[in-house]
């Protein structure tokens, strides 16, 4: 797990209560999440507020398939069933479900990962968004 959010100690004593400690590794923040993501199959952010969803994008540049809440602005980096799929926030039980699925079916999980680096290319490409930022800020600036 990767991060430093409010729940890690419940985490950590959660894995400790399952018996699975010796098999969840707790990160904390990183520097150099590419590095991770290399080792990645899937990438789970259940969040309950998430403003645009940056880490939900990272994994899917790098063609992981996100399972996400449908939550804040990760509806529009996660298209449910072609990138990945949403749940609504605090639903774990299908977040396991959609685990379960994306761990037995290699290759949904292969298309569904390639679909996520071709939806960021295509939406999200710095080639793309930059100019969107540029005529915002020119709007802004000049009206």
């Amino acid at each position: 797990m990767i991060g430093e959010g409010p729940e890690l100690d419940y985490c950590r004593d959660l894995a400790i209560s399952l018996g699975i400690h010796e098999k969840v590794m707790f990160r904390g923040s990183l520097l150099n999440v590419p590095k991770v993501l290399r080792y990645t199959d899937i990438f789970v952010l259940p969040s309950e507020i998430e403003a645009f969803g940056l880490a939900a994008l990272e994994a899917m540049a790098h063609g992981i398939p996100v399972i996400a809440s449908n939550a804040g602005g990760l509806p529009e980096v996660v298209t449910h069933g072609k990138t990945g799929f949403l749940v609504t926030p605090g639903d774990v039980d299908a977040i396991a479900r959609y685990m379960d699925l994306l761990i037995e079916d290699e290759s949904l999980r292969i298309e569904l990962g390639k679909n996520a680096r071709k939806e960021v290319e295509k939406k999200f490409h710095p080639d793309k968004i930059i100019p969107k930022y540029e005529k915002l800020y020119e709007r802004i600036l000049y009206s």
